[in-house]
């Protein structure tokens, strides 16, 4: 999400690197959401436990499916308002809020007991 915001925010620079800078920007860009799909279903099975892992996953999907039918109505509207610039700016703020809810989770919280806690309560 930090790599994805980063490049959503500098994507208007390219043209002043030329056309590699250009396909190196939008490669990026592109080998970010396969990596964010992976790394979801992942955090899914391991917050929440394999028996909610799918209900779960497909209600993200679902938002996600969603998303694609009402963004391209959203950018008939803001482009206008603020620019291809401004849009770039507002997906990159979007991204950046998931990139620091990221941070804000411990990296210890699961609701589903550990190995380590069930030992200790047989003891």
């Amino acid at each position: 999400m930090g790599l994805k915001t980063i490049l959503l925010y500098t994507l208007v620079a390219t043209p002043h690197g030329g056309k590699m800078m250009f396909i190196i920007w939008i490669g990026g860009l592109y080998a970010t959401f396969p990596v964010e799909l992976v790394c979801i279903s992942a955090t899914v099975a391991e917050v929440f436990g394999k028996k909610h892992t799918a209900m779960i996953y497909g209600m993200i999907y679902f938002v996600a499916g969603t998303s694609v039918i009402i963004w391209p109505l959203m950018f008939q509207v803001i482009i206008p308002y603020f620019g291809w610039f401004g849009t770039f700016c507002l997906i990159g703020s979007i991204s950046f809020i998931g990139f620091l809810t990221s941070m804000v989770f411990p990296e210890k919280h699961h609701t589903q007991p550990t190995n380590l806690t069930v030992c200790n309560e047989e003891k």
